[in-house]
C-alpha cells in the first residue's frame, strides 16, 4: 500500500478518536463572526453548525505552540470564509503527529486535559459530508502531515470563488514540500475536485495536491469554464496545469506506474 494511503488510512482513523473527544476543545457557538483585530486562538476551533466567518482584513492563527487545525469542519457543517476588507490571513496551523492527545484518565467523556492534532489540514480539516466555502481570505504559513493549508475526507467538499490565495503551506514540521490543498478520492476511487461557485480573479492562486497521479492528466476542477484560468491553480509537485474540455488539469512527464493494493493505478515520478 503507498504510503499517501497509509497517511489517509492515520487521518481517518485519529479524526475518529478526535469526534469522540471534540468536546473538550473549544466550539465556535456563534454562526457569523467577523475579525476586528487580528486574532489568535489557543485551540481548534470547531465547527458544528454552518456558519460564516469574515476575516475582514485581518489575521486569524493558531498560538505559537498550541497543536492542530485552525479549523475542524464536523460532516454535518458548512464553513463560510470570506473576507469583506481583503489581505485578510489564516495561519500556524500546525496538525502534526508529535503530539496525538494528553489525558488525565481513560473516560473520554469526563473530563481531562486534551490536546488535539490529526495530522491533516494545517489551516482547515474536513470531516465527510462537510463543506468549506471560500469568497476571499489567503491561507498560508500553516503545516501537516498531509494537507499543510486544507485537508479534505472523501465525501467532504470545497468551493472557492473571488479572490482565494493558498500557498505557502508545507508537509512535515520542517519540510519544504508545499502541500496546500489536498484532493482525496471519492467514494468510486476517483479523483475529487475543487468546485468553482463563481468567477475566480486574476489574483486568485490555489496549490494542490491530488491524490493520485495519472501520465493521462488528474481534473481537480469542476465548473471551471468560463470562472477561471490555468493562473489560478499552481501545482504543489511538479506538474503543470493546463486548461482541457473547460477545467484544470494536472500533467507530469516522466511517470512509472503501478497498481496499488485497493483496486487503482497510481503513478509515482520516475527515479
Amino acid at each position: 500500500m503507498t504510503r499517501n494511503i497509509y497517511k489517509n488510512l492515520l487521518c481517518f482513523a485519529l479524526a475518529l478518536t478526535f469526534g469522540l473527544i471534540f468536546n473538550s476543545v473549544p466550539v465556535l457557538a456563534a454562526v457569523t463572526e467577523t475579525l476586528t483585530a487580528d486574532k489568535e486562538v489557543d485551540a481548534t476551533i470547531v465547527i458544528e453548525e454552518d456558519t460564516v466567518y469574515d476575516l475582514n482584513g485581518h489575521t486569524l492563527s493558531l498560538k505559537d505552540g498550541a497543536m492542530g487545525s485552525v479549523f475542524y469542519v464536523k460532516g454535518n457543517a458548512a464553513l463560510t470564509i470570506q473576507d469583506s476588507a481583503g489581505k485578510g490571513i489564516i495561519t500556524g496551523g500546525k496538525a502534526l503527529n508529535n503530539r496525538l492527545f494528553e489525558i488525565d484518565e481513560y473516560d473520554f467523556g469526563r473530563g481531562g486535559q486534551v490536546n488535539v492534532t490529526d495530522g491533516c489540514g494545517g489551516a482547515v480539516y474536513e470531516e465527510s459530508g462537510a463543506e468549506l466555502i471560500m469568497s476571499g481570505g489567503t491561507i498560508e504559513g500553516n503545516r501537516a502531515e498531509q494537507g499543510g493549508g486544507i485537508y479534505l475526507e472523501s465525501g467532504a467538499e470545497f468551493h472557492v470563488s473571488g479572490t482565494v490565495n493558498i500557498s505557502g503551506n508545507y508537509r512535515g514540521e520542517t519540510g519544504e514540500t508545499e502541500d496546500n490543498v489536498f484532493l482525496p478520492l471519492d467514494s468510486e476511487y476517483e479523483q475529487s475536485a475543487i468546485i468553482i461557485d463563481g468567477n475566480l480573479s486574476e489574483d486568485s492562486s490555489i496549490g494542490v495536491t491530488p491524490a493520485i497521479r495519472s501520465e493521462d492528466g488528474i481534473i481537480v476542477t469542476s465548473g471551471l469554464n468560463g470562472k477561471g484560468t490555468a493562473d489560478n491553480f499552481t501545482s504543489d509537485e511538479d506538474k503543470s496545469v493546463l486548461i482541457e474540455k473547460d477545467e484544470a488539469v494536472l500533467y507530469k512527464s516522466g511517470l512509472t506506474h503501478h497498481h496499488d493494493k485497493i483496486g487503482f493505478t497510481a503513478w509515482d515520478q520516475a527515479n
